[in-house]
């Protein structure tokens, strides 16, 4: 039997962990079993308990893993300069939307699950601390404190990831749709900021969706839903409206 060097076992890890998290994103947590993420990662069943002691385990790994990837992208694209900020906004709500809306849908309903959530604050944790670290290079260049644009990244972020679950899941967000629209508007008295969403999908109001029962399991709860209710926890004024073949969603944050 070929023994694998650690450096081979890791990289065996980590492409097995790419494939599941891939098959989990594209059939949902409960609609995927062992046999299909074996398949998924042309293996058996056995060889992923070479990696991993339980699905618990894989699960934990490859969202942490696949996700800390999502984001290396994210900030990869970051502003380092004020003259790049209006393409950042301008793009990345349509790049996250396309490429990585099923990922980051997947990463709530892990998150959200029981088993799973400390693992989840952990990640947030890690999250926190990276936007702080580049808010602090960007406070010499645009003027504005640290703190202050720390809230203004994760207000953007949230509105990113859910234009990405709601677009891909209920818009099917396609170019031939016609033009999407981002406004993004810093506001005094009190400070705010406005993010505004403008697209020519099919007419979908997400504040009419009911509340879920975050009590209950992913598994017991319906799906959907959960993006817009975090959007209504975390900020301060959201509405939404269907005027002139448009869908305008407009979220409010005070500073």
């Amino acid at each position: 039997m070929h023994m694998r060097t650690p450096q081979q076992h890791n990289e065996k890890k980590i492409e097995i962990m790419e494939k599941c998290f891939e098959c989990y994103a594209e059939n949902g947590l409960t609609g995927t079993g062992i046999k299909a993420l074996a398949k998924a990662c042309d293996c058996t069943t056995g060889n992923l308990y070479v990696y991993f002691n339980n699905l618990d385990e894989l699960i934990i790994e490859s969202t942490a893993y696949c996700m800390a990837k999502v984001e290396d992208e994210f900030m990869a694209k970051a502003p380092h300069n004020p003259k790049d900020v209006m393409r950042f906004i301008e793009e990345i709500p349509y790049w996250t939307a396309e490429k990585h809306g099923k990922k980051y849908r997947l990463m709530y309903q892990i998150y959200t699950h029981p088993k799973y959530i400390e693992y989840g604050k952990k990640f947030f944790e890690g999250v926190n601390e990276r936007y702080t670290a580049y808010a602090k290079l960007l406070e010499p260049q645009i003027g504005i404190p640290y703190t202050v644009i720390v809230s203004l990244i994760f207000i953007f972020v949230r509105a990113c990831v859910h234009y990405a679950m709601f677009e891909d899941e209920y818009y099917a967000y396609n170019p031939k749709t016609g033009p999407a629209t981002v406004r993004v508007e810093v506001t005094s008295a009190p400070i705010s900021v406005v993010i505004t969403f403008i697209d020519h999908g099919i007419p979908y109001d997400p504040l009419r969706k009911n509340d879920p029962d975050i009590t209950l399991t992913s598994e017991e709860r319906e799906i959907g839903g959960l993006g817009i209710f975090m959007v209504k926890k975390t900020m301060d004024e959201i509405t939404y409206e269907y005027r002139d073949g448009q869908n305008i969603l407009r979220i409010r944050k005070d500073i």
